[in-house]
């Protein structure tokens, strides 16, 4: 069985909160690495949209800051 991921469930790695789930999701796919299949254009939809999903972070996470302030 072919695992394909699309672009927005790779994104959506960048908004797991908690350093467990990350690591959780690292060793699935370490587990079914034979199996893991990503088309070019996911890829390509990953790299250019990757920096507006940590942007979003930086400024979430900076807008707490003053709130917090």
């Amino acid at each position: 069985m072919l695992i394909v991921f699309d672009t927005s469930a790779l994104l959506n790695m960048y908004k797991v909160s908690e350093l467990g789930q990350y690591d959780h999701f690292l060793k699935l796919f370490s587990r079914f690495e034979s199996r893991l299949h990503l088309p070019g254009t996911v890829y390509e939809e990953y790299l250019s949209g990757r920096d507006k999903i940590i942007s979003q972070n930086i400024d979430s996470y900076n807008d707490l800051i003053k709130t917090v302030k």
